[in-house]
């Protein structure tokens, strides 16, 4: 693997251990191919190492080899990147609404039980 950058071989190699085609990947976190391929050819922003990160189940650090333990962080579905790219849509307003409400759904839920 040629040298590109420390977080584009570690993108390259979470890629090909698991399988997937840039096409595939971009399909599953609902980031576009071509942005797949600037990724790996280090062009990075940080909301995409985020969600690649999270796709993934390891930590920034990880993908960035300030680490080498890639434990998982949090284990999202693909409902979850979904979700997430709305949010990005939203408004702080339309944001402040949302979590009112999931908060209001999980208090009636946890007052139930």
């Amino acid at each position: 693997m040629e040298n590109k950058g420390k977080a584009a071989n570690r993108l390259i190699l979470l890629r090909k251990e698991r399988g997937l085609s840039q096409q595939e990947l971009s399909e599953k976190v609902f980031i576009d191919q071509r942005t797949i391929s600037n990724l790996e050819n280090g062009t990075y922003t940080l909301s995409n190492l985020i969600a690649l990160a999270n796709f993934y189940g390891v930590s920034l650090d990880y993908i960035l080899e300030r680490s080498d333990n890639g434990k998982k962080t949090l284990n999202l579905e693909e409902i979850d990147f979904k979700i997430l790219k709305l949010l990005e849509k939203s408004s702080n307003a339309e944001k402040e609404r949302l979590l009112k409400h999931l908060e209001l759904d999980n208090s009636l839920k946890n007052n139930s039980r």
